[in-house]
């Protein structure tokens, strides 16, 4: 427990940056509260390679994804090494193969590439990396990236594809971070989920 989680996790972040690493963002008000946090922390950006956790299949400039939100918080603050964004805007089948093809070109073809940061949030509908406990998606392991059909919050937004791939498995760091009450029960369902959940995940 942490009586300020968004700051420790900009400072993780400025940490990871300065070595040069690959950093897995995510979306929600904790990271944003993150993000906020790192760019102003005056630290060496240039090295740094930034990836995306999930994404929702809307454009870039939505107010629905996740890029757009990252940007505003950080990217467009940073002067980055390099930023991959999924491209939500092609459809979850598209999107999940385009994002692979980036992963294969940075990391190569064999294996599951091994990022050194990966930050992950939970929802209030318990969704984490954009899956639900139990989901089938969870047993893919052929795919390094896999649209996957979640709605997610129906509440209050219209239908979504999320997707999903093993990279998460393999993050050298992961940090789970999320704030209120609400959490709490949402973290409990995770309990009695295998490890796939840390998957890079295409929405």
């Amino acid at each position: 427990m942490l009586d300020d989680p968004s700051a420790a996790v900009g400072e993780l972040m400025a940490e990871a940056a300065a070595g040069g690493r690959h950093i897995v963002l995510t979306g929600g008000s904790t990271p944003r509260a993150a993000y906020e946090h790192a760019a102003g922390l005056g630290a060496d950006w240039s090295r740094a390679t930034f990836w995306f956790g999930d994404e929702r299949c809307v454009p870039p400039d939505h107010e629905q994804s996740n890029f757009a939100m990252a940007e505003k918080a950080l990217l467009g603050r940073i002067e980055a090494g390099a930023v991959h964004r999924m491209k939500g805007e092609l459809g979850p089948a598209a999107g999940a193969d385009d994002y692979e093809r980036q992963l294969r070109t940075v990391f190569g073809d064999e294996g599951v590439p091994r990022i050194d940061l990966i930050l992950l949030g939970l929802g209030p509908d318990a969704h984490c990396a954009s899956l639900f406990p139990g989901d089938s998606a969870l047993g893919v392991t052929d795919r390094l990236v896999t649209g996957v059909e979640v709605p997610g919050m129906a509440r209050t937004r219209r239908r979504q594809w999320r997707g999903r791939s093993a990279v998460c498995d393999r993050g050298r760091t992961r940090r789970r971070a999320w704030c209120g009450r609400s959490r709490a029960a949402c973290a409990c369902c995770w309990t009695a989920t295998p490890p796939s959940i840390y998957r890079l995940l295409f929405a």
